[in-house]
């Protein structure tokens, strides 16, 4: 106990050494990560969206000293953070221990460290990309979260964490036997690698990528990619997004209208990732959702372009039914039953989760019996989303299920129903 409290302290020292090694020298915010990271991506999109002067690690570095400083503290800034005890719900760290992995995407300024997308962005947010929550009824001043912003959160939260196994990881390591997947993440590792110029000097380099390749071939089932039934499912959902997607891209530039969005963006960052590490994904977004791939092209181009539009956001119920239906299908019921194991967990004072705990549970999603392991961040994240349904008026409740069906009634709206409250 008190060697970790020691341990503790010496963390917070190396992290305020970092902090005065950026004011001193006022350097550029700092962003660690990898292009074939989606959630770095996100970030970066956002940053060149906001106009924000970033240096990233270890993509803009020229100097091989800098670039070992830096990437040395950000191990020791990510390292502290797995060490610390109340981070033991986030996934920091992967099953053969805390702190086994560097944190990516990590984003480190003069005020501090953040080590999650959606805290980094939000860091950002001028109520642009994700609006102002609440509108207030005048009448009796009560505040309502808004339909857009429940709308944008939900979307956001699919890709986040729907869309990293049915469009992200599955799609990118299929199976350890398809010498395909093994080329995808040697291309990854060779690309990171090459960016770390003193790495090849100071670490076993074969070693290194062989234990890189194991460990993210290792974890297709924590992504849900693990036998005929489970890839099944997620393919199914794959296409089905895309061409529910483009229902909406056909008529619109965006989500929600034709100003872009928080939601849009985190889409946006994986369509990146795998433009650049997979051509065979890339072909399944050409052809199954060709507005939105020319969608993602135009912003990809110049993010910070789309900073100057007025337009305002709009919700068009009838195209987003087919998405939302998706949603209902596959997000919903995993997020609630990981919610009811993880609340049963809490309370019999488990205090370990996602692969570091290797808690599991079995659950039915589209009829097919699939099973998954209990991540807290997810369920928290849930919990949010749930709190906002519950905080929108009813009017604004009304605007979101005419998004699932016009017939209040319908089996979809009831499944909706269900899962939310």
């Amino acid at each position: 106990m008190i060697l970790n409290y020691f341990i503790q302290l010496l963390f917070n020292l190396l992290s305020n050494i970092i902090l005065f090694f950026l004011h001193f020298f006022d350097l550029n915010d700092i962003l660690f990560g990898h292009n074939a990271s989606p959630y770095f991506l996100k970030i970066k999109y956002c940053a060149l969206y906001y106009k924000k002067k970033i240096s990233y690690i270890p993509e803009d570095s020229n100097s091989t000293i800098y670039n070992l400083i830096i990437y040395i503290l950000t191990k020791i800034f990510s390292y502290g953070i797995a060490l610390n005890p109340k981070c033991n719900y986030h996934p920091i760290y992967d099953g053969k221990g805390k702190g086994n992995m560097p944190v990516m995407p990590y984003y480190i300024t003069n005020y501090g460290g953040f080590f999650d997308s959606k805290q980094i962005i939000r860091y950002w947010d001028n109520e642009n990309l994700l609006p102002n929550p609440y509108s207030i009824i005048k009448k009796n001043y009560k505040k309502f979260i808004t339909p857009t912003y429940f709308l944008i959160s939900l979307f956001e939260f699919y890709f986040d964490e729907w869309w990293q196994c049915a469009g992200g990881y599955h799609q990118r390591w299929y199976n350890s036997k398809d010498i395909s997947s093994i080329t995808v993440t040697n291309s990854i590792f060779e690309n990171f690698i090459s960016k770390l110029i003193f790495s090849k000097n100071i670490i076993n380099h074969e070693k290194k990528k062989k234990k890189f390749i194991d460990r993210q071939l290792s974890r297709l089932e924590y992504h849900l990619s693990y036998d005929k039934i489970s890839r099944e499912l997620l393919d199914g959902s794959f296409k089905n997004t895309l061409k529910a997607l483009e229902k909406i891209y056909e008529k619109q530039s965006f989500l929600l209208g034709d100003k872009i969005s928080l939601a849009d963006i985190s889409l946006f960052g994986w369509m990146k990732a795998q433009n650049i590490f997979n051509l065979k994904c890339e072909k399944d977004y050409k052809e199954l959702s060709p507005n939105l791939y020319k969608c993602w092209q135009n912003f990809d181009s110049n993010p910070n372009l789309f900073n100057e539009n007025i337009s305002e956001y709009y919700i068009s119920t009838n195209i987003l039914q087919d998405f939302m239906n998706e949603i209902i299908q596959t997000l919903l019921p995993l997020q609630y039953y990981n919610l009811k194991e993880f609340a049963k967990l809490i309370k019999n004072n488990h205090k370990y989760f996602n692969e570091f705990g290797q808690k599991k549970f079995t659950c039915f999603i589209k009829n097919k019996s699939i099973t998954y392991f209990v991540k807290s961040f997810q369920a928290k994240a849930w919990l949010n989303i749930k709190n906002n349904w519950r905080n929108l008026s009813t009017n604004g409740q009304k605007i979101v299920l005419n998004c699932i069906s016009t017939d209040l009634d319908s089996k979809n709206i009831e499944l909706f129903l269900k899962y939310i409250h």
